[in-house]
């Protein structure tokens, strides 16, 4: 295993991180692997239990609130209300499910139902790497260390501000995935993608700004969308097969890989919209789960006014 990004992970250990000024850091850790180890009942019930008391984060609310709103203008205030708790229940249950990936505890395939795996397998066999095309639905570290029992895939991550912190997650992905790559890592995700039956998990869809992003539309709003999967396709010689993960019963989970995309296609336009179609198909199925805290409409286009 390697972690590929300027600075290599595997230059850091935690004791660099014994001095006071990390104390907070390494008590927060404690209380993660506390909550990682209880039983999955308590954690279920721990779970719905910190997202019913985030709703007291005023700025996550109203970001929440204001892409519900802004996705979602066929719903009465009620109804928006309604997928607003059951998002932040979601997300509270989704920090106690991380908190269990990110163990060492080894993970029981026996809870993940995978469909689609065949789409996988056939890109390999017609000669293809493979992009797993996610979206950033809370249940991507959970399904994730579930679905590695089947398939191997490296991960492309967004390096944590808190070094410490950014240390122990790397360490933990590191125990379910073959590689970590960073995000801006462009030659690491090739070099990936160009390994015989490679697998690469890399989630699209949020804001980074208009650099190296198209505006097109995602729930009818003009939306900066990175063309980097486009890219990464074609130079990679990979397919991007999208997949979806969700609850399925109790202490129960999906992933869903679905047929390829016609990624790349006519223009870095139009595979941003297929791309942006596809996410919205899913939060049509499941959209608690989405992670409707994160400001997706930041950037507008020239001219536009804010939407938050």
């Amino acid at each position: 295993m390697a972690y590929q990004r300027n600075s290599d992970i595997s230059t850091e250990s935690y004791r660099d991180y014994l001095s006071p000024k990390w104390w907070p850091t390494w008590m927060g850790i404690g209380v993660i692997l506390f909550i990682g180890y209880l039983p999955a009942a308590i954690q279920i019930a721990l779970g719905d239990f910190l997202g019913l008391l985030s709703l007291i984060q005023g700025k996550r609310r109203r970001i929440a609130a204001r892409n519900i709103e802004l996705t979602h203008p066929h719903l009465t205030s009620w109804q928006r209300h309604k997928l607003l708790l059951r998002s932040f229940i979601s997300m509270g249950r989704a920090i106690t499910e991380t908190a269990r990936a990110w163990t060492p505890r080894k993970a029981d395939p026996s809870r993940l139902r995978v469909d689609g795996l065949e789409y996988v397998q056939q890109a390999h066999k017609d000669g293809y790497g493979v992009i797993l095309m996610g979206a950033h639905f809370c249940l991507i570290d959970i399904c994730g260390t579930l679905l590695h029992q089947l398939v191997g895939y490296s991960v492309v991550q967004r390096k944590n501000n808190n070094p410490l912190l950014n240390l122990f997650i790397t360490k933990a992905r590191l125990r379910y995935s073959d590689l970590l790559i960073a995000r801006m890592d462009i030659k690491g995700m090739l070099k990936s993608l160009k390994a015989p039956e490679s697998v690469m998990w890399y989630a699209p869809d949020q804001d980074y700004g208009g650099k190296g992003s198209v505006f097109v539309p995602f729930c009818g709003i003009p939306t900066a969308t990175i063309t980097a999967t486009s890219k990464l396709a074609k130079s990679g010689n990979a397919k991007v097969i999208p997949i979806d993960y969700e609850r399925d019963g109790y202490n129960r989970y999906k992933v869903t890989i679905f047929p390829a995309l016609d990624i790349p296609g006519e223009s870095l336009e139009k595979d941003a919209e297929q791309i942006n179609q596809w996410i919205e198909s899913r939060i049509k199925v499941h959209p608690q789960d989405y992670l409707w805290v994160h400001r997706r409409f930041k950037s507008r286009p020239e001219g536009s006014p804010s939407l938050y």
